[in-house]
Order: structure tokens, then C-alpha cells, then sequence
């Protein structure tokens, strides 16, 4: 679940969740270019989060209650976050982590797959709005994947 939390923050939140030090002004500044593309943080947060539950509910409704239950408690609780991985548990104390690793192994493939489509459609599939101009909206994005990817992976 761990992996899960800094997939979602690093993909949501331009990397600006993770700790001190992690965060080089290069990537800020990439972050700050595509945030004026794609929005507010929380407008991101919500579209990435609604992403996640369309893909939880088109594959396996027997989960979406308790999936919900996650990415309600997930957004109220962002704040806390940044203060380290051991608050995970603590901001969800009730959640069954059998069946939440199960879910997280079928999900993160649907995750992998947005950093292997044409960087224009993973733009427009993270911005709130269409239409973005990609010459100026994708080189910033895709630093911000290929660092995601060097931490994450």
C-alpha cells in the first residue's frame, strides 16, 4: 500500500509530497510549468482520484465500496501525508489489507499503462480541461514522469 500512496501523490501532486530533499528545484519548476496546464492541486488530486474509481468500478464492483471508502479517507487525510508513509495507517485504520493488495496488484497495471501512452494523451488524460497546447504543457509532464519513475521505480 505504500507503493500505492506514492504512485497516487506522485502522480496527482507532482511529486511535491514526497520528502524534503526529493524535491529539486528543477522538478519544482516543472511542476509549477505543468500545474498552470492542468490546474489547481486539488483539481488534480480529484481528476486522478476519479480516474482511479472509473477503473475500479469498471473492473470489479465486489471492491468499490471499500475502494471508495479509501479515496474519500485518501483526500480528506492528503494534508498528512507529507509527514511521513507510518500515518498511512492511522488514516485508515478499518481497511482490510488482503483484499487492498489484492486490488492495489490488479490496479497498478492500469497506472503503468499512463506513462506508456504518447505523452500528449497522458496530458490531456491528467488535465481538468481539454485542449491543452502540448508544446508547452508536455515537456514539463514528462520530466515529471520519467523522476516519478526513477523514485517510484
Amino acid at each position: 500500500m505504500k507503493r500505492l500512496l506514492t504512485t497516487l501523490t506522485a502522480c496527482c501532486a507532482g511529486l511535491t509530497t514526497l520528502p524534503a530533499g526529493a524535491v529539486t528545484q528543477e522538478i519544482q519548476d516543472a511542476y509549477n510549468t505543468f500545474s498552470a496546464c492542468s490546474g489547481t492541486l486539488d483539481a488534480s488530486i480529484n481528476l486522478g482520484l476519479q480516474i482511479f474509481t472509473d477503473a475500479i468500478r469498471s473492473d470489479n464492483t465486489e471492491i468499490s465500496d471499500k475502494a471508495d471508502t479509501m479515496l474519500q479517507a485518501l483526500y480528506a487525510n492528503q494534508d498528512r501525508f507529507s509527514d511521513g508513509y507510518e500515518l498511512f495507517e492511522l488514516a485508515f485504520p478499518d481497511i482490510d489489507m488482503e483484499l487492498a493488495d489484492a486490488f492495489y496488484d490488479e490496479q497498478i497495471t492500469k497506472f503503468d499503462y499512463l506513462y506508456e501512452v504518447e505523452i500528449t494523451e497522458r496530458v490531456t488524460q491528467w488535465s481538468e480541461v481539454g485542449g491543452l497546447n502540448p508544446e508547452a504543457c508536455a515537456p514539463p509532464f514528462n520530466f515529471l514522469v520519467e523522476k516519478a519513475e526513477e523514485i517510484l521505480y
